[in-house]
């Protein structure tokens, strides 16, 4: 057996990071919109919950790892291409199988994280606590960074949890996918390296879950959280694809006559262009489907934004008066929130089914006064 060379085409290993960004950055924009859907609907549709998780699924597992790992391995040539590499298709398929539906149960484990359904302004809600357990100097010395750590790192265990089973995906399908490589020889695996791999997968698939569904959740018109997610999960991807591959020393037998032209294989050569073409119909797919449903919500009722734009319109009132102490809690008055009765009854005006402009307007202006004489 000889010790085989290996060499890499840097070209598509840049390529390869670019297709599991664009996989995770898709991922990524079908989960803002699967949030969004829970936010609006108060009665579930299963089967448009399901639309989005396997679409994040495929977005995620498909593009971002499985096609990311096999464009990865055609950068890969044995002795300057003077050793042919064949893949098992049923093998690589089953692979593919595999990591759709590790993302989609990571995907669907992190989205019971408890602040992934719930706006801004719940989320901060969650965390009031009675002002009788601090005192005023307390409360006022403490800070913004603070409160932040509280929420981002409060009942992690669904993120974990997730992330987890998203890195384990990753890392199963890169050893099954490197188990329908075939070159007439033997693989053989330094134990130590593998490891490193695995910890890369797990470690960053849970920071990129972290982003993903809770400071998303906090800051959703951040793109550069978007950004942040996106690159993090191709590092988890790429770090572990490539770290996996450095473990690996493979030899061959130049007198193996194994027959690798049967149906069973495909030379490594057919194996670029299809997976780039499957990648491009699919994103173009994806873009279609989010489209899609943007479309829908711009075509929405015109009183639908009328009641959304009165509602921003008593919350920027309400931050724009004094913050004066009340008895309500530690963050009620760092953060500046009036009672919660007040905030209920001009919801449920700027939700009123049967939207009268004036009417609603004069309800919303007696709220508002009657709330600033309450504080």
């Amino acid at each position: 057996m000889i010790v085989a060379q290996t060499h890499y085409d840097t070209d598509r290993i840049l390529l390869s990071f670019v297709i599991s960004f664009l996989g995770a950055y898709m991922a990524t924009s079908l989960c803002e919109q699967l949030r969004a859907y829970y936010i609006r609907n108060h009665e579930k549709n299963f089967l448009i919950m399901a639309k989005w998780i396997v679409l994040i699924g495929v977005s995620l597992g498909g593009i971002g790892i499985w096609s990311m790992h096999f464009i990865g391995m055609s950068a890969l040539s044995l002795e300057h291409g003077r050793v042919d590499i064949h893949y098992n298709i049923a093998i690589s398929i089953a692979s593919l199988i595999i990591v759709i539906f590790t993302s989609i149960c990571g995907v669907l484990v992190s989205s019971f994280d408890p602040m992934f359904t719930k706006t801004k302004g719940e989320i901060l809600e969650m965390f009031i606590t009675d002002t009788s357990q601090l005192s005023l100097s307390e409360i006022r010395k403490m800070k913004n960074t603070k409160l932040f750590w509280i929420i981002s790192t409060n009942s992690l265990h669904y993120l974990l949890l997730g992330g987890l089973i998203e890195g384990s995906g990753v890392c199963i399908m890169h050893y099954i996918g490197m188990e329908a490589m075939a070159f007439g020889g033997k693989i053989e695996w330094n134990a130590g390296i593998v490891s490193a791999s695995i910890v890369i997968a797990l470690v960053a698939s849970s920071a990129a879950f972290w982003i993903l569904f809770r400071l998303l959740s906090l800051f959703p018109n951040r793109e550069s959280l978007r950004l942040s997610c996106s690159f993090v999960m191709a590092v988890a991807v790429c770090g572990m694809h490539y770290t996996g591959m450095a473990a690996a020393t493979m030899s061959y037998d130049t007198a193996d006559s194994t027959n690798f032209g049967a149906a069973e294989y495909m030379h490594q050569s057919y194996s670029f262009h299809p997976v780039l073409i499957a990648v491009l119909l699919t994103l173009a797919f994806i873009t279609i489907v989010l489209l899609e449903d943007l479309r829908k919500l711009v075509n929405k009722p015109t009183g639908c934004s009328q009641r959304a734009k009165l509602y921003l319109d008593h919350n920027a009132i309400m931050s724009n008066e004094s913050h004066k102490p009340s008895q309500k809690s530690a963050f009620s008055l760092k953060l500046g929130f009036r009672s919660r009765e007040s905030s209920n009854k001009v919801a449920s005006i700027a939700t009123t089914p049967t939207f009268d402009s004036a009417e609603n307007s004069k309800q919303l202006l007696t709220v508002t006064s009657k709330s600033s004489e309450e504080v």
